[in-house]
């Protein structure tokens, strides 16, 4: 059996997923294998929900950033910052990459 907190050796099998929060609809590439593929778990709905980006922000962390949602989100918000967005899942990592890129600040994540 495999977990997401593992690099999985199945299918990738991507998807786009929207997620609306900071007055905002956001969409990422998720894929099996990852954690909350299918879409924000609750945890992070409730942090993007009852925060606001850092101002001023220069470095921030997303420790298990999976599929990105959070380390795209706060670059965007954060022009200034650089994004180190860290995982133990190669394919999180990935998926992390190209969200970055598609929203634009992949050479800061």
């Amino acid at each position: 059996m495999s977990h997401y907190f593992h690099t999985p050796s199945g299918d990738e099998r991507r998807r786009t997923i929207t997620a609306r929060f900071w007055d905002t609809d956001w969409e990422f590439t998720t894929a099996d294998g990852v954690f909350s593929a299918d879409g924000l778990d609750l945890g992070t709905s409730v942090l993007l929900r009852e925060s606001v980006p850092p101002a001023g922000a220069s470095r921030l962390l997303d420790l298990g950033c999976g599929w990105g949602v959070l380390a795209v989100a706060l670059a965007s918000a954060c022009p200034d910052a650089v994004v180190d967005a860290v995982d133990t899942n190669e394919r999180a990592l990935a998926l992390c990459a190209t969200n970055a890129a598609a929203h634009g600040v992949g050479e800061r994540v």
